[in-house]
């Protein structure tokens, strides 16, 4: 169960509501600019390249392919920003293979 779901179950037992607003789980707040990009990795975010010991990168074919069905056209800078979304996957699942 992730923070969010333990700490409302908790508050709803006591009738409460939860300090979502000064939770250090809470989710940053999305700008403005990073819209696209994030609509974009939601999208792709089941594209995976998978070895032998998992997932090794985002498939960038599927990528590119989505994006255009998005009506979107990757720039440089589009693709830094979904290559640091699919680092930061790839370590927490790395980490994750670690704790295991």
């Amino acid at each position: 169960m992730t923070a969010c779901g333990a700490c409302r179950k908790r508050f709803e037992r006591q009738r409460q509501a939860p300090p979502c607003a000064e939770c250090s789980h809470r989710p940053p707040r999305l700008l403005a600019e990073n819209v696209g990009i994030w609509r974009l990795w939601n999208a792709v975010r089941t594209q995976w390249r998978v070895g032998f010991g998992g997932p090794v990168g985002l498939d960038y074919g599927a990528l590119y392919l989505v994006a255009g069905t998005l009506g979107m056209k990757l720039t440089a800078e589009h693709l830094q920003r979904i290559q640091r979304l699919e680092a930061a996957t790839l370590e927490m699942a790395n980490d994750d293979k670690d704790n295991d």
